[in-house]
């Protein structure tokens, strides 16, 4: 978090826009290898996430679209949209990396971290476990962990910037709670109403609207 603070930071000093997705994105991967490699995985400055980035949101944009072969299983063998070999070539990319990082940690073998303990496990009894399972830990880990978090992050900024009344109320409130220039800590959270109140608010539940967007429906009635 403090990487990503002092990037913010360089960017306002420096002029240059801050891609929010992008930075969340980053700092999401950092923490999540940090915790299971021991390492950080890409440099904010030199935007060396980005082809993970561009990996994992391939992935979840084919895996959202409608697939014939769900349908109608004689096609699943054809693929005719490509969305499996997609993902497949996507999956391919990501697992390299991975494959890469965990060769370095069987080199090394001087942490303690969630890698280590997996990988002790799979020498202890390598039919509960093997280099194949952790990979694919690792791979569902980081898939998950990150693209959900940059996007959300990405949304309640934008949500923020759209209404200028509750971005200077969270400004009044860290002001308030925290102090300026300040760090947020987890501990403080439970003390920010305004900004806990702001994930909940304005999600609107899909089906409250018609096709066009304009009129609210009632549960229950058809018009």
């Amino acid at each position: 978090m403090q990487d990503l603070i002092a990037y913010c930071r360089q960017c306002s000093q420096t002029g240059d826009a801050v891609n929010i997705g992008q930075a969340a994105f980053e700092t999401s991967m950092n923490l999540l290898s940090s915790t299971i490699f021991s390492k950080d995985v890409v440099d904010p400055y030199a935007n060396s996430g980005k082809e993970f980035k561009d990996a994992v949101c391939k992935i979840t944009e084919e895996a959202g679209k409608p697939n014939l072969a769900d349908y109608f299983p004689l096609l699943r063998r054809i693929d005719p949209q490509g969305i499996r070999r997609c993902v497949g070539k996507n999956f391919d990319k990501l697992l390299q990396q991975i494959e890469v990082l965990i060769d370095e940690r069987l080199e090394e073998r001087d942490s303690i971290d969630v890698l280590d303990i997996l990988l002790n496990t799979s020498l202890e009894d390598p039919e509960a476990i093997d280099r194949n399972h952790i990979e694919r830990l690792c791979l569902d880990l980081f898939i998950a962990g990150t693209d959900t978090t940059s996007n959300t992050l990405e949304w309640a900024m934008v949500e923020i910037m759209r209404k200028p009344d509750i971005m200077e109320k969270a400004k009044a409130e860290l002001a308030e709670v925290i102090g300026k220039g300040k760090i947020v800590e987890e501990a403080d959270v439970a003390s920010l109403p305004v900004h806990s109140q702001r994930n909940l608010a304005d999600v609107p539940n899909s089906s409250l609207y018609d096709s066009q967007g304009r009129s609210r429906r009632r549960v229950g009635t058809l018009s």
